[in-house]
C-alpha cells in the first residue's frame, strides 16, 4: 500500500504542475488536508517538507504554504523549453542489454534491459548537441521514435508516466575525437576534434534512475548558465 505522505505529496504536486494553483498561490492548509484525507498531521507535514526540499513550496509565517515562483527556483528545463525554435532529430531507438561496463557507466542494474536512442539538436540549422540516451524501460514502456520526434522526452515523462522528476546529477568533462566517436562527422565540421561532454543521470523524487545521457557540445559552442532541477 502506498505511504500516506506520498499520496498527499502527489496530490499537492499535481495542483502545482497542472497550474491549478499558480506561482505565488496558496496550497490547501494542513487542517484542510487532514479533513480531506482523514490522515494525522505527520504524513501531511512530511509531504510539505518534501515540497520545500524540492524548492517547489515556501512556508510563509502567518499565511501558509505558497507555491514558489519559477524565477526563484532551479528548474530542470527540456531542450525545447530552452530553445523553442530548435529542431530535434531522434533516431536509432533500440533495446539494450546492461552489461557490467554499461552498468558502471550509467547506474542501471547489470542484467537489466533499457532503451537507447540518439539525437541531434539543431539551432539555426546548426548542430548544437549530439546526445545518446539510455532510458529506464519500466518507465518508458510505450516510447517510440514517432512520439519523440513530435513531442520530445520530457513531455512523455510529464504526461505518459507517473514519474515525478527530482534532479539531475551531472559531470562535465572534455572529450577528444576517436575512431568510435568521430566528432567531425557527428557535427559535420571537419575542424571539430574536441567536445564538452555533459554526463547526466536523471532521478525521480524517490531517487530512482529515469535516464542516463551523454550530451556532446562542440567546444566552441559550449555555454552553461543554469542548474538543473524540475
Amino acid at each position: 500500500m502506498e505511504k500516506k505522505w506520498k499520496i498527499v505529496f502527489d496530490y499537492l504536486l499535481n495542483l502545482i504542475k497542472s497550474n491549478e494553483i499558480e506561482d505565488g498561490g496558496l496550497l490547501p492548509s494542513q487542517n484542510r488536508l487532514k479533513t480531506r484525507f482523514k490522515y494525522s498531521e505527520q504524513p501531511i507535514r512530511i509531504a510539505f517538507n518534501k515540497l520545500i526540499e524540492l524548492k517547489l513550496v515556501e512556508s510563509v509565517p502567518g499565511k501558509g504554504f505558497v507555491v514558489t515562483k519559477k524565477s526563484k527556483t532551479n528548474q530542470l528545463f527540456s531542450f525545447r523549453e530552452l530553445f523553442p525554435n530548435s529542431v530535434s532529430e531522434f533516431y536509432d531507438l533500440e533495446e539494450v542489454y546492461v552489461d557490467k561496463t554499461l552498468s558502471k557507466q550509467s547506474g542501471f542494474y547489470p542484467g537489466s534491459t533499457v532503451y537507447k536512442f540518439k539525437s541531434k539538436r539543431y539551432v539555426d540549422n546548426k548542430i548544437m548537441i549530439y546526445q545518446e540516451s539510455w532510458l529506464n524501460k519500466e518507465i518508458f514502456k510505450n516510447i517510440s521514435l514517432d512520439y519523440l520526434k513530435e513531442f520530445g522526452l520530457m513531455k512523455y515523462v510529464d504526461e505518459k508516466s507517473a514519474v515525478k522528476v527530482s534532479h539531475c546529477l551531472k559531470n562535465i568533462y572534455g572529450q577528444q575525437s576517436t575512431s568510435e566517436l568521430n566528432l567531425s562527422v557527428i557535427f559535420e565540421d571537419s575542424d571539430c576534434n574536441q567536445a564538452i561532454v555533459d554526463r547526466g543521470m536523471l532521478f525521480d523524487i524517490y531517487n530512482e534512475l529515469i535516464e542516463f545521457r551523454l550530451s556532446y557540445y562542440k567546444l566552441s559552442d559550449f555555454n552553461w548558465e543554469f542548474i538543473e532541477w524540475r
